[in-house]
């Protein structure tokens, strides 16, 4: 479907690291997600964030 891949088009896939800017936009989703009370408790996702070794 054209529009289908004209649309995907404009986004980027992959994985890498989270860096503190999406961490934090993360945070914000999780707690209206929280205060929205569509999940049980408040999370901390920095906590959840993998990081690589040093």
């Amino acid at each position: 479907m054209p529009i289908v891949e004209a649309a995907m088009d404009g986004f980027g896939f992959g994985v890498e690291p989270m860096s503190p800017p999406i961490v934090a936009d993360q945070q914000k989703i999780a707690d209206t997600f929280a205060d929205l009370r569509l999940i049980p408790a408040k999370i901390d996702v920095a906590s959840a964030v993998w990081t690589p070794p040093a």
